[in-house]
């Protein structure tokens, strides 16, 4: 899902929701619709030379996509909603000799954005000094004026925050809250 190349092309990053399968760990009776657990997006890293698979993130319950390579390819950029909104997050993928580590799982990724809105479809440009992405309008589905908003989430929770607190007052809509 949302493949990109390296910026050599000799891998693809990924997501996928095959809960950790890569090559070398399919079960030998394979993995079939029925008995396949799947609950989170992740990002995959398949070397196009070896076809080796590594895992890159593992943040349960959130869903990361839409990774885009570093000019040096050293790091990516991704989107997650690991904060419970779709965000930014930066992270090496590339393990250096005084790494403590020995997967790409292990080293750390940092958010580089704290959207009350939700990213989508990131892309930078070649040089990596210009990103873009695409994000909701006026923080929030499109409020017209005589709209009345509803959102079922939980008000303490940070998506109860920015869909029925923030966004609908920012834009002087009218909440209906139960």
């Amino acid at each position: 899902y949302l493949p990109s190349w390296s910026p050599d092309s000799k891998k693809i990053i990924f997501s996928s929701d095959r809960n950790g399968f890569t090559k070398g760990n399919v079960p030998q009776d394979g993995i079939t619709m029925y008995n396949m657990e799947s609950f989170q997006m992740d990002l995959y890293l398949v070397d196009i030379e070896t076809s080796e698979i590594e895992r890159v993130t593992d943040w349960i319950y959130s869903d990361e996509k839409s990774a885009v390579f570093s000019p040096d390819g050293k790091e990516i950029l991704f989107v997650s909603d690991f904060n419970g909104i779709d965000n930014i997050y930066k992270k090496r993928i590339d393990i250096g000799d005084n790494d403590s580590v020995s997967t790409l799982v292990e080293l750390d990724a940092f958010p580089i954005t704290n959207s009350l809105n939700g990213i989508e479809s990131i892309s930078t440009s070649a040089d990596g000094k210009k990103l873009v992405f695409s994000t909701f309008y006026k923080s929030v589905f499109n409020i017209q004026e005589d709209s009345v908003y509803w959102c079922n989430a939980d008000i303490g929770w940070v998506t109860g925050h920015s869909f029925i607190v923030y966004a609908p007052l920012m834009n002087v809509a009218s909440i209906m809250m139960y």
